[in-house]
């Protein structure tokens, strides 16, 4: 456990601020505010994890790494939130949009739509890609640590493909 507070303490130089960033939109996932919402499916994760830079991935590192995120955090379909809200079909969904849980204003309106490359920045420095967000969190330091829990996290929080009306 000392291992991954030791990676929280200071966030790499040069990652995008959220308006800096590019979100990228995976298959399935519709744009924030529309009338209906795909959540990721296994192959949109599958498709990510094919990435060059999840080649060398650790998924045992990755799954240490959760540890942090898990504190706070559930990853598995129909576990209810905690702290923080259930990340099970995370990827490919806009920002702020797991059902009953009170997000920030900063958040809700950030327009973001979680891709590994828009989480990456997000676990990096939490408190200065989105100003204003709630997550107590100093953030990654490590960007082999950052690309090994995104691989766990894409693998561990896929889901089916479901369409919710928003």
């Amino acid at each position: 456990m000392a291992a991954v507070l030791a990676a929280c303490d200071v966030p790499d130089e040069g990652v995008p601020a959220a308006g800096d960033a590019t979100p990228g939109q995976p298959m399935g996932a519709s744009a924030p505010g529309a009338g209906a919402q795909t959540m990721p499916s296994d192959s949109v994760a599958a498709g990510f994890l094919a990435e060059a830079r999840f080649a060398n991935a650790d998924f045992e590192r990755g799954e240490l790494l959760s540890y942090a995120c898990i504190v706070c955090h559930t990853l598995g379909p129909g576990e209810g939130h905690l702290i923080g809200p259930n990340l099970n079909g995370l990827f490919g969904r806009p920002a702020a949009n797991a059902p009953d849980f009170p997000y920030s204003d900063a958040l809700r309106e950030a327009g973001i739509v979680w891709t590994p490359a828009e989480l990456d920045a997000w676990l990096a420095r939490p408190d200065d890609f989105v100003p204003g967000n709630l997550m107590v969190f100093a953030g990654i330091y490590s960007v082999s640590d950052r690309t090994d829990l995104l691989a766990y996290l894409l693998r561990e929080t896929a889901v089916e493909a479901v369409t919710a009306a928003q």
